[in-house]
Parts: C-alpha cells; structure tokens; sequence
C-alpha cells in the first residue's frame, strides 16, 4: 500500500472512531481519536509537502538556461507571484467559498488580481479567531477539511465568513452537505462581526430551500438596523436574531 493510501486510511478510521464515541457519549475516547487524527493531519501535511518538493525539483525551468543574457540564472521575477496567487495552491475548502459568491463583488477591475486571495485569507483568519473563542468556552473543534470542523459532541461545523458587500448585506457559503450547524460570520465595514450560529434544527427546516451552485450552499444575509435577517426563498426574510452567539448547541449531542 503506497504511502498517501495509508495515511488517508488511518485519517477515515479515525475520523470514524470519533463519530462513534461521540454518539456514545465516551468524551475521554472523543479525545484520545483527536490527538492521534491531528498527528495524522500533521503526517498529511508533510506528505504534502515533500511531494510539492519534489514536484518542484523535477520540473523543467529552461529560462535558467538562457545563454548570452546578462540576466543568465535569474528566475523570471513574477514567476513566485504568479505561484502563490495560483488559486489551485489555495486551501480547496476555501477556494469554493470565493468563487460561490459573486454577488460580493471585487473582480474587474484593475490592480485587483490579487482580491480573491485576500478574501480567502481574512476568511481563514475570521475562522481561527472563531475556533479560539470557542476554545475559551470550552468547546474544543477539530478541523475535518477546509472550513468544516466536528466538535467533541460530533457536531460537524461548517464557519463561513463574509464581509459586508453592500450596505447591510453578506454572502457567506459552504460546501454542500459536508455540515449540521453552521456559523455565519458576517463582518460589517466598520469591523464589527456577528456570529449567526444555526443550529441543525435550523437547518432542516430551512436549509432545503436555501441556494446551491457549484457544490455551494449560499446563505443571503440581510441586517436591518441592528437585527440579522436571513433571506430564504419561499420564506422570505427569517430572524436569525436568537441565533447570534448562541452556541449552546455545540455543547450538546448531535
């Protein structure tokens, strides 16, 4: 068995372990899958990065060879700008998140190339500085893939974040069915961010009618005044104001 194929295989069987002792109850052994999958992460990850090293000294760069310049052996100077803002790099559970939502905004125009990534970078950051407040309220979550977290309890969290694209307005998004309760993190222009946190109950009720494209649940967030709306077709414009900073269901069984 190659390698990737073991690690992928040890990462499902814990992945598997934590969802049956969650529903349990067995805390203890919720924790002890956690540690061994983060070990099992941390492996991934420098599996990951040895292959992109060797992908790197394998290939081919023929403008070092440029005979008869005055700039022989130098790269091409944008050729690492060019790499880094490569959306194919990016982290995929967040790459979706920016081309779901066009209604934000922000392509087009000039001197803007590089928006996308910024996006998906303060979306990154927006998420962890959520996973540490829940730290401090004694709500540890593991991160499954991408923007999708479980909880000791085997709550499966989706944390979406959106910037204000108009006045009172956001368009969070998650990957399609890979969540139970969601957590919309909504920041408006003076930097003031709402947590929406949408229990599964919520979510069955209204999640069958919300927008989906490309793999994508798109979630129409509306603040009117000081009160959070979402926009559900067929529904209307529902209050989700009971459901900010609410993250009682997070403690509880799934």
């Amino acid at each position: 068995m190659e390698i990737r194929e073991r690690i992928d295989a040890l990462k499902t069987a814990a992945l598997q372990n934590i969802q049956v002792s969650a529903r349990r109850g067995e805390s203890e052994h919720v924790l002890e899958c956690s540690r061994k999958l983060e070990l099992i992460q941390a492996l991934e990850a420098r599996y990951r990065s040895l292959v992109g090293d060797l992908a790197a000294l394998e290939e081919p760069r023929p403008e070092r060879l440029v005979f008869g310049h005055a700039d022989l052996g130098h790269a091409d100077p944008g050729h690492a700008d060019r790499v880094h803002s490569d959306p194919g790099h990016a982290d995929p559970g967040n790459v979706d998140l920016g081309r779901a939502n066009p209604e934000r905004g922000g392509g087009g125009h000039a001197g803007e190339d590089d928006a996308p990534l910024s996006r998906r970078r303060m979306g990154e950051k927006r998420r962890l500085e959520l996973v540490e407040k829940l730290r401090l309220l004694r709500i540890h979550l593991l991160r499954l893939k991408g923007p999708i977290f479980m909880s000791p309890s085997g709550v499966r969290l989706g944390i979406a974040y959106a910037s204000e694209a108009q006045e009172g307005k956001y368009f969070p998004g998650l990957p399609d069915a890979g969540f139970n309760h969601a957590i919309l993190r909504c920041e408006a222009a003076g930097g003031e961010i709402a947590d929406i946190s949408l229990p599964k109950s919520f979510l069955s009720q209204y999640g069958p009618s919300l927008s989906k494209s490309h793999g994508q649940v798109k979630f129409n967030v509306a603040r009117r005044g000081r009160e959070f709306f979402l926009i559900v077709p067929g529904a209307g414009a529902v209050s989700v104001e009971a459901y900010r900073d609410d993250f009682t269901a997070l403690r509880g069984r799934v």
